[in-house]
């Protein structure tokens, strides 16, 4: 059963194609580079700042319903 599982492991992982990484510096590649993080700092334009709140009356709302 092992081997069964081994062989559908080994055929899965062989069936996707290989990742391209971008050029970076050092070991890992440079996906979001720091310099360009410091650049463009996130903002929150369109972040929905009442999130929390709604999250509270979701879980009050989950602790009163019966199943």
């Amino acid at each position: 059963m092992r081997y069964v599982l081994l062989a559908c492991l080994l055929s899965a992982c062989s069936a996707y194609p290989v990742v391209q990484w971008p050029n970076g510096t050092g070991v890992t590649p440079a996906l979001l580079p720091l310099a360009d993080l410091d650049a463009n700092p996130a903002t929150f334009a369109g972040a929905d700042l009442a999130l929390g709140a709604k999250a509270a009356d979701l879980q009050a709302w989950s602790g009163a319903v019966t199943p």
